[in-house]
């Protein structure tokens, strides 16, 4: 799992800083606009960004793209499609398997020790 970590990470940074080469992130209003974003995503509220004031005050500035060259969009999507896969390979295969495990670990241990 460590080497799953890192190479999901080193994916995840690469992705992100092609994705800076493309995506003006010079909102006005950027600390609250990432502080709404993370507050959403982590607590399984992604929906509502869309109908937050935050955001929609951030989607007046109508920020252009700093590149529109079709082969640096093609390697951002393509970045993120590579990061998605090996995610969903952590969450959907990787995961579940791990926690079968801790829960038969945890079984024995009851079992063993009565409790």
């Amino acid at each position: 799992m460590d080497e799953d970590y890192y190479e999901d990470k080193e994916q995840s940074e690469n992705a992100n800083q092609i994705l800076s080469k493309v995506v003006n992130y010079n909102y006005p209003n950027m600390v609250e606009l990432a502080e709404m974003l993370r507050l959403t995503t982590n607590y399984g509220q992604i929906n509502e960004t869309f109908n937050n004031q935050i955001y929609k005050e951030a989607q007046e500035y109508d920020l252009s793209l700093n590149q529109e060259d079709i082969k640096l969009i093609n390697d951002v999507v393509n970045s993120f499609i590579r990061l998605k896969y090996l995610l969903s390979i952590r969450t959907q295969i990787e995961l579940p398997g791990l926690i079968k495990d801790a829960q038969e670990l945890i079984n024995l241990l009851k079992e063993e020790y009565n409790i």
